[in-house]
């Protein structure tokens, strides 16, 4: 072997921990990242696919679910994607009323309604553990 050679040889030796840290890093993070979405798609959206498959009503919407930033589990967002022409607002509330007739094992504290990724509408459910206190009326 030449001098040259020698010399590149060398220095892929030594970079071969280098490259193997970096790849490893690469192979965790498409993991990690495959893992989150399988997660949600598992969790969230599969439940909502079911519903808008199950009744033929339901096929004027395209909507996909997903949990806040992809990681809040207490966070369910809601992205209606399309809409048909011919659908109606009732059409879309009953896709809701039936994802959430499906998903009503799961809590969530707050619940995101969007259209094509734009958050438009929040809902947030505030547990109290207190007692509601309604005010007394006088004996007449």
């Amino acid at each position: 072997m030449s001098e040259l050679e020698l010399t590149r040889v060398r220095q892929a030796n030594t970079n071969r921990p280098y490259n193997l840290l970096i790849g490893g890093f690469v192979v965790l993070l498409a993991v990690g990242l495959s893992g989150v979405w399988l997660f949600n798609y598992l969790s969230v959206n599969r439940p909502l696919q079911h519903v808008l498959k199950a009744d033929p009503r339901n096929q004027v919407v395209s909507a996909p679910a997903e949990f806040g930033n992809w990681i809040d589990v207490d966070t369910l967002v809601f992205d209606l994607t399309s809409i048909s022409a011919s659908a109606t607002r009732m059409d879309v509330f009953r896709v809701f009323l039936q994802y959430a007739e499906t998903m009503k094992d799961r809590h969530f504290a707050k619940v995101i309604l969007s259209v094509r990724g734009t958050r438009n509408f929040t809902l947030r459910l505030v547990l109290s553990t207190h007692p509601v206190e309604r005010p007394c009326r006088p004996n007449t």
